[in-house]
């Protein structure tokens, strides 16, 4: 099982493969690439039926967003709640 942090809404951990089933392939392999240097999902927040997904660099210690096309914006305008 692979459990690697909970939602503060939720009472159950939150499998890290629930939140790829809501991500676009681009945005799966924007993200796997950026697996393989250390970077993490750490949320999926969905605007409608479209889904961001952040991902935190563990480099700067920052939560940047995969966008649906797959983009990476590292200085989201995104408000991020701590």
């Amino acid at each position: 099982m692979d459990v690697d942090w909970i939602d503060r809404r939720r009472v159950r951990p939150v499998r890290v493969q629930e939140l790829r089933h809501k991500l676009s392939a681009e945005q799966r392999d924007t993200l796997q690439v950026l697996e393989q240097v250390g970077w993490s999902l750490r949320f999926v927040r969905m605007e409608g039926d479209v889904p961001i997904a952040a991902v935190h660099n563990p480099d700067k210690n920052s939560l940047s967003i995969i966008e649906p096309s797959g983009a990476l914006v590292e200085d989201p305008k995104l408000k991020f709640r701590s």
